[in-house]
């Protein structure tokens, strides 16, 4: 049975692994950064980490005996950072397609995110298959902010006017 389920990532770039993956809460001795990549590189081949940025492991000797004993790993197990190094991508990079239209992603705000300043909101955009509400302004040219809801099959809503930031 796989510990960490998901598709792997089309965007995949072999990870530094002695210097993108950092040990967080919990142990941090030589042990705990080898248990690190260990989960680290699971997380990669799942396609859960696209190798781009930090990926920093907490309670790497717990997070690596369930991945060990079969159990999955949660997103509070590890989470994504980035230096100066390696940065993570922007989300202004993104650009995608609503309605026949090019968007381009100026701005994000994720179900994980959310839940950490109001857990109940991020659970009801679960419950929708929400994955996140993102800032877009059309990609040639566009001044306006809108808003579109991104979901987990990869689809969006339709875009309305808004910006994630109160003026």
């Amino acid at each position: 049975m796989p510990t960490v389920s998901q598709s792997p990532s089309p965007n995949k770039q072999n990870p530094d692994w002695s210097f993108q993956v950092k040990v967080g809460r919990g142990r941090s001795d030589t042990g705990a950064h080898h248990r690190a990549i260990d989960v680290a590189s699971k997380l990669f081949e799942a396609g859960r980490w696209d190798g781009r940025g930090l990926l920093i492991v907490h309670e790497a000797y717990d997070t690596h005996a369930k991945m060990q004993l079969g159990l999955p790993i949660s997103d509070s197990d590890f989470e994504f950072g980035e230096d100066s190094l390696y940065p993570r991508p922007s989300a202004a990079d993104d650009e995608v397609e609503i309605g026949g239209r090019a968007w381009r992603v100026v701005d994000q705000l994720t179900t994980d995110a959310l839940r950490r300043t109001s857990p109940r909101a991020a659970e009801n955009w679960q419950r929708k298959g929400r994955v996140a509400r993102c800032e877009i302004r059309l990609a040639h040219g566009g001044r306006r902010s809108y808003l579109a809801d991104r979901f987990q099959d990869g689809s969006w809503s339709k875009p309305w006017r808004g910006s994630l930031l109160a003026n």
